[in-house]
């Protein structure tokens, strides 16, 4: 689907139905931004995720540098750039945001639980607090929640796509949190030592179940299960920097 030709209502019905369903009880304005900047997450997570891998790095690069720049001729960044500013979106929200795609494009396997949540943070928490300008929220208290819930909803992801992202050359569970190394390449092709490490067969097992699809936050073709039954003891720094971002006046964005 060329999305750039394609409404935001349009886009945000079919590729979020729930989360559409959902957004209908908002008055008609914030629905209207929030299927627009569905729109931008999708079509940026598009990008970063075309094959071969880094095959958008420039043009990926170069919306950044529109974005920076404050004008675009790309209608799904000019239209972006509308939204941030009629709704006072932090510009360091948006760039982390970017920034994090940017740095996805390429087979990686992450090495601790700090990179997960970093990751996790500039994939989806940065949409959560750009969410929660689009929904007026003007308690501050409420961003490190926002920052919370996108690195909970992030992991059930991962935790469900083990075998998914190892065909592409990704394994977003931490060695650390392996009881022995594992690899893309063992997954992939069905080592059955190396998928039990990683608890995919259970969750391949539980995907075969699952009615629907969700994907990152945003509403990307993916399925969620629970997550590792952990507590991320990072997540104190990302509220930490939240607030910190706060006083600085980026309005809760985290580097």
């Amino acid at each position: 689907m060329n999305l750039q030709s394609q409404r935001p209502e349009v886009v945000f019905k079919a590729n979020a139905k729930t989360f559409a369903l959902a957004a209908r009880f908002l008055p008609r304005a914030r629905y209207d931004a929030v299927a627009r900047l569905y729109l931008f997450c999708r079509y940026m997570d598009d990008l970063a995720d075309a094959d071969p891998a880094g095959c958008n790095q420039e043009k990926l690069v170069a919306l950044r540098a529109d974005f920076v720049a404050g004008h675009s001729a790309d209608p799904i960044m000019a239209d972006v750039l509308v939204l941030q500013a009629e709704y006072e979106i932090p510009v360091a929200l948006v760039l982390d945001f970017i920034d994090a795609l940017i740095a996805d494009q390429w087979p990686r396997h992450l090495q601790t639980q700090d990179q997960l949540i970093r990751f996790c943070y500039g994939v989806a928490s940065t949409v959560g607090l750009m969410m929660c300008h689009l929904f007026g929220v003007k308690d501050p208290r409420a961003y490190p929640f926002a920052v919370d819930l996108g690195v909970a909803m992030q992991i059930t992801n991962i935790a469900r796509d083990i075998l998914e992202d190892a065909e592409r050359d990704r394994l977003y569970v931490p060695r650390t949190l392996l009881d022995a190394p594992v690899s893309c390449e063992g997954l992939a092709r069905g080592d059955a030592d190396q998928r039990a490490i990683a608890g995919a067969d259970q969750r391949a097992k539980h995907k075969s179940h699952q009615p629907g699809r969700q994907g990152r936050p945003w509403g990307r073709a993916k399925d969620s299960r629970p997550p590792h039954r952990r507590r991320w003891s990072q997540r104190d720094g990302h509220r930490d920097r939240c607030r910190n971002g706060r006083r600085n006046g980026h309005g809760g964005a985290a580097r």
